[in-house]
């Protein structure tokens, strides 16, 4: 199946991306609305036991 990724917003990519990263990585990111945020679209942070 072909699929046309131009097709996607904006938003839609940022979140795709993340959660394909994510996947790869085995870890969750936090997502942000847009906004004033400084252009962060998702982070993770590592919990030291």
């Amino acid at each position: 199946m072909n699929y046309d990724f131009a097709t996607l917003s904006f938003s839609d990519f940022e979140a795709l991306s993340r959660d394909l990263i994510g996947r790869e990585l085995g870890i969750r990111f936090e997502a942000f609305p847009e906004g004033a945020d400084d252009g962060m679209d998702g982070r993770h942070a590592s919990v030291l036991p």
